[in-house]
């Protein structure tokens, strides 16, 4: 979703179509959005920066809000509250509970709404209180370095991706996995039972149905690095797990 530039053509599609009048707003829904969609937290961070840095500056929003909005798009409501979610935080109960990506929908759901209007309330409220004591974006120097966007893909094409996740997560979790027989679980060396490795299944395989069509749709812009790419995405995935 980096490399092929889908991750900056849906943030700037929520940030356009949203304007700079609402702000903070664009950077938490754009920044959510890819959580949801199964992006690192660490790419969305590099993402979202440079383009919420002009969208403040353009509607004089303090540069210090930055670190709030894209935390609070990243590691609350959309991370393990909204149920369908394939952060880490979400995915590793399945394996100790047998449970799936959308267990708990209604508390979950619930839950998000209320993370969700608690967070804008305050952001938008301390950023009222800025601007009455005269705070605006501040004097800074941003060394931002912004990528061709006629050369990133539309929306449409990059928001693939992320449906075709949900759409096989879905039909693993709840149609093909549960009618398959999985007797062979229970007897050595696994040990386990279906139930317990639904959601895990579910989730590997509908992400790398996910990495295979956003490769599909984004052919051309990984000719002759597609290796280098998928090497680079693991060392930085164990990284992230090793630190973790």
């Amino acid at each position: 979703m980096d490399a092929s530039g889908a991750a900056k053509s849906i943030a700037n599609f929520i940030i356009l179509k949203l304007g700079k009048d609402r702000a903070i707003l664009a950077v938490v829904l754009s920044t959510a959005l890819l959580v949801y969609g199964g992006v690192s937290l660490f790419v969305i961070s590099f993402t979202i920066y440079p383009i919420g840095s002009a969208l403040f500056r353009a509607a004089d929003v303090p540069k210090r809000f930055m670190p709030a909005c894209i935390a609070f798009g990243a590691f609350t409501f959309a991370t393990y509250a909204f149920p369908g979610s394939p952060q880490i935080q979400n995915a590793l109960p399945m394996q100790y509970f047998g449970t799936t990506l959308y267990s708990a929908p209604i508390l979950g759901s619930i839950l998000g709404v209320i993370e969700f209007t608690l967070g804008m309330w305050w952001l938008n409220h301390a950023l009222k209180k800025a601007r009455k004591s005269g705070e605006g974006y501040g004097i800074h120097e941003d060394y931002l370095h912004f990528t061709d966007d006629e050369n990133i893909p539309g929306f449409k094409k990059s928001i693939t991706p992320i449906i075709v996740f949900f759409i096989f997560n879905l039909l693993l979790s709840y149609i093909i996995l549960p009618r398959i027989n999985g007797d062979f679980l229970t007897q050595k060396p696994f040990g386990t039972t279906l139930s317990k490795v639904t959601g895990t299944w579910a989730l590997i395989i509908s992400l790398t149905f996910a990495i295979i069509s956003g490769i599909i749709i984004n052919k051309e812009r990984f000719k002759g690095k597609l290796i280098s790419c998928l090497n680079e995405g693991a060392k930085e995935e164990v990284y992230s797990d090793c630190q973790r």
